[in-house]
């Protein structure tokens, strides 16, 4: 017998299986469309490597501003955040909309600038990609470090306005959009939309410490 625990985890796996097949319907991608799409995942990668390598010099605040704009470029941060917060975002203004987008933006950028703050010799490898339904992409990466662990982050693309963008990202089999909308879902059940913007306003702020 399944319990309620089980029942949201097993959710939680079907859901993480469904941003990744893309639906059921196969859409075209091309050879060209697989090379721009792996390009904006390896400008990514060379950034973080950039970043990670004068991160001392940089300081969190100098990571931050060569981050954001390679971020904001590479997500697509409206997907995400509508697909988090879930069923609700229907419930939300105009203004609540964008203010919910720009949090989550900030705090994508401050996570990356807080967590990539030195270098030991790592290595970014991009091992393969594949076509999925519905028009989008799997790029699969590896950080590879110098005691020979390795990260796998696997990259799910989609098409916006002519342009591939990141909705979600997998790292070592654990999906980033899954656990963000389990999290925030259950803030705003109990908190509602105040609550959840404290609790990204807190998030960011932790992080802006480390000027």
């Amino acid at each position: 017998m399944y319990n309620r625990k089980s029942i949201k985890y097993l959710g939680i796996i079907l859901l993480t299986l469904m941003i990744v097949s893309g639906g059921q319907v196969y859409g075209a991608v091309s050879s060209a469309d697989v090379k721009e799409g792996e390009a904006l995942i390896e400008r990514l990668d060379s950034t973080l490597l950039s970043v990670m390598k004068d991160a001392k010099t940089l300081g969190y605040g100098g990571r931050y501003k060569i981050l954001k704009p390679v971020i904001e470029q590479t997500y697509d941060f409206t997907f995400i955040t509508r697909f988090s917060v879930g069923r609700i975002w229907k419930t939300f203004n105009e203004d609540q909309h964008s203010k919910l987008i720009d949090r989550f933006t900030t705090l994508s950028v401050a996570t990356y600038a807080a967590r990539f703050d030195g270098y030991g010799g790592e290595e970014f490898r991009l091992v393969s990609s594949k076509p999925l339904k519905r028009g989008r992409l799997l790029v699969r990466t590896e950080i590879v470090k110098t005691d020979g662990e390795i990260i796998h982050l696997d990259y799910v693309l989609r098409k916006k306005d002519g342009q591939w963008r990141a909705i979600n990202v997998i790292a070592n089999g654990v999906s980033d959009l899954s656990l963000k909308r389990a999290q925030y879902t259950s803030i705003l059940r109990k908190k509602k939309f105040d609550g959840l913007i404290k609790k990204l306003d807190k998030k960011i702020a932790s992080y802006e410490k480390r000027r």
